[in-house]
């Protein structure tokens, strides 16, 4: 159970949500960082800029000529003019490459230089800058304008900017531990929330798979989802219903094949045996013609051999009918009572639609025991009936199918149903095994007879 715990989903989802969580916050910052580099660029080039530093230098030039012999106080003129431009011209900087940041931490240097050669610098080197910018950590911008009260002055503003790693490095707007606990206290619960959903939808798939391993192929998955899970469990459903359908067309097929060598192993040897049989009864019937008891005797079992070749050959005739799922229904049917009524006088026909046909096929079971019905009922009309016409009907009503075969024959008393034998109570067995199935006789002497099959069937 430990094992199982440390090997869940709960934990790979948590560090999946984690990293991608501290690659967002990752991205985010240095695409800021990005973005603000592009400002600063942007700024020092721009001629705003430019016209800003003039604009400031005019009311400043005497205070800087005045200053010119105080390095200290043309330092703080210089950084308070500096400060005051900048800050005006690049608002939306708000990382490490702000100017506040960049001011006190020495990334921002001004120098002034007089006609006469005479510089005032802030801060008092730029070596640090250099140095930086050379190790790959940034990149210098600058700026030159020309004084417009005192010609040949010029001012240069120069400013390093931090490049988006060591801004990410340098960055204190923010705390990263805070950060880091705030996201993992988010992820954690997200994935409380999230695994216990995911898990039981998994263990039911899970469940509906066992049940295949073990042969179950009724079970199913059902997850209803419309996601990609709920959509991968839907073909693992139809799947199930592929491989239910071939199963049970390959044990149709199977069966078929069966009963199709039985009925050659019974017509090679149990009915052949029985024509060599009859031959030689014939053969004593002229031999013991003289003797009354032995030619009664020899009559009374040709006419039992007879019956036996009869019922041998109804036998066989069941065993080797088509399988709806080889040539349908409808050739099932007109194959079969062709080959029962042929060299009878009776003709027979058949009523079925191709809507009822298409759907009693896609329950071969139910489609053959109908199959079966209606070949041991023309059997019938065959051997007691007389009848010069079978006619078969397929009807249906919402869902219940009728099934009514109807012949024009002599008829019978049907309160003595023991006249029809095995017949007619196989084929009530065979109704009876449908959904709600029922099978009714109606007959009387001289009017023919009627066997009607019905059943329910919702598809």
């Amino acid at each position: 159970m430990a094992g199982r715990w440390r090997n869940s989903l709960f934990w790979r989802f948590l560090c999946a949500m984690m990293l991608a969580s501290c690659a967002g916050v990752t991205v985010t910052v240095a695409g800021n960082a990005i973005l603000d580099n592009w400002r600063v660029s942007e700024a020092f080039s721009s001629p705003a800029l430019t016209r800003a530093f003039e604009r400031e230098l005019a009311p400043n030039a005497a205070l800087l000529a005045q200053a010119r012999q105080s390095p200290e106080i043309c330092r703080l003129v210089l950084h308070e003019l500096s400060a005051r431009v900048l800050t005006d011209r690049l608002p939306a900087i708000k990382g490490p490459n702000r100017v506040s940041r960049a001011l006190d931490g020495g990334r921002v240097f001004v120098r002034y230089q007089w006609p006469d050669g005479v510089t005032c610098r802030f801060p008092n080197g730029v070596g640090s800058a250099a140095s930086s910018d050379a190790q790959g950590n940034g990149k210098t911008v600058t700026l030159t304008v020309r004084s417009p009260v005192e010609p040949g002055a010029t001012l240069t503003v120069g400013m390093f900017v931090l490049s988006p790693l060591a801004s990410l490095l340098h960055s204190d707007d923010v705390s990263w531990t805070v950060i880091g606990l705030y996201v993992l206290v988010i992820n954690f619960c997200s994935v409380l929330v999230l695994v216990p959903l995911l898990v039981k939808r998994i263990r039911k798939a899970e469940r509906a798979a066992s049940a295949w391993t073990d042969g179950d192929l009724a079970a199913r998955i059902e997850d209803g989802g419309k996601d990609e899970f709920g959509r991968l469990t839907t073909s693992f459903d139809e799947m199930a219903d592929a491989l239910s359908s071939m199963i049970e067309m390959k044990l149709a097929l199977a069966a078929s094949q069966e009963r199709n060598r039985l009925a050659r192993d019974l017509h090679d040897t149990a009915k052949q045996r029985a024509f060599a049989l009859g031959l030689q009864l014939t053969a004593l019937k002229k031999h013991g013609a003289a003797n009354v008891d032995s030619a009664n005797l020899t009559r009374a079992s040709l006419a039992l051999v007879s019956h036996l070749q009869q019922d041998l050959a109804d036998v066989i005739r069941r065993l080797s009918a088509p399988t709806i799922a080889e040539i349908g229904l409808r050739r099932a049917l007109s194959d079969s009572i062709d080959a029962l009524l042929a060299g009878a006088r009776a003709r027979w026909t058949l009523h079925l639609s191709h809507d009822d046909e298409r759907a009693l096929e896609v329950v071969p079971d139910i489609a053959r025991q109908l199959l079966l019905i209606s070949i041991e009922a023309c059997a019938n009309v065959l051997k007691h009936a007389a009848a010069t016409h079978v006619e078969l009907a397929f009807s249906r009503l919402d869902d219940t199918y009728t099934l009514k075969i109807a012949d024009d024959g002599q008829g019978f008393d049907a309160r003595r149903v023991e006249a029809l034998g095995m017949g007619l109570s196989n084929m009530r067995l065979r109704a009876n095994s449908l959904p709600h199935g029922e099978l009714h006789l109606a007959s009387s002497p001289g009017k023919g007879a009627e066997i009607t099959v019905s059943f329910q069937l919702t598809l």
